[in-house]
């Protein structure tokens, strides 16, 4: 088009690179839920394991028709665990009253496991959830005779965003990820803007043709490859044109009679 006149492939390119903006702001957010949600689907798992640990070195002493309060060495073996794993905030068995018998909170013993953590755990078999200063675990204690005699909650630190970036660094360096994610999006940007570029240009040619013929009031016929209400337009304002070149015609064959 003629030079300060507006161009279609630079509207659309402004426009496109608006949309890869917001399109790699909406992936940025998207690749750190991910990893956040992943790494806490493999915490999960990781406590799982350490509660499964607990809960089947207990049982081995139920088997054996001793009582959840007389099994020997049980505080030994959740201070065990709880040394090994420095995620885990602390370790309560309970009875099915909800009593603590042991814990790794020694200030913890004697008291009631409040019955909106111990009811499920006991009736449900296991949960999970959260409260106010991390995640948690419950599962069931079960004796031979597979009755539920108590529980095991194991309570550990959640993820945290900063975590979830802390891990991500260890394989990748800030720079890299950024560069990276730069060098995708120059890449989109490139692709989508060329392909823009050679749908749109022979439309702008041809649409620069139009305008340089209406300008130089020379008929141009209408192309046929455009579509929707811009052929009928481009067809009716042709139609005037020739019009008002008849009518100035025969206005000079007029004024050139009244001359003569």
């Amino acid at each position: 088009m003629k030079s300060g006149a507006p161009s279609l492939t630079r509207h659309f390119a402004a426009i496109l690179c608006l949309a890869l903006l917001a399109t790699a702001v909406a992936a940025a957010i998207s690749w750190l839920h991910f990893p956040e949600q992943r790494s806490a689907q493999l915490r999960g798992s990781r406590f799982q394991f350490s509660l499964n640990s607990v809960i089947g070195g207990l049982e081995s002493g139920l088997r054996l028709g001793l009582g959840l309060a007389d099994l020997p060495g049980a505080q030994e073996q959740i201070d065990h665990i709880r040394v090994r794993d420095s995620g885990i905030l602390s370790i309560d068995v309970f009875d099915e009253d909800g009593h603590i018998l042991f814990t790794t909170d020694r200030g913890g013993v004697g008291s009631h496991l409040p019955a909106a953590r111990s009811t499920p755990c006991l009736e449900q078999g296991g949960w999970r959830g959260r409260d106010e200063d991390g995640s948690m675990q419950c599962g069931a204690l079960r004796n031979s005779y597979d009755q539920v005699v108590g529980g095991v909650l194991l309570r550990y630190q959640p993820v945290t965003r900063a975590g979830t970036l802390d891990m991500l660094s260890r394989h990748w360096s800030a720079t890299q990820m950024t560069v990276v994610t730069l060098g995708l999006l120059a890449v989109l940007a490139t692709l989508a803007i060329g392909a823009a570029w050679l749908r749109l240009r022979p439309l702008e040619r041809r649409i620069d043709a139009l305008v340089a013929s209406i300008e130089a009031d020379a008929p141009t016929p209408v192309p046929v490859t455009l579509a929707g209400p811009l052929t009928a337009a481009l067809a009716a304002l042709e139609r005037r044109a020739a019009a008002l070149r008849d009518a100035e015609r025969e206005t000079d064959r007029i004024d050139d009679l009244d001359l003569a």
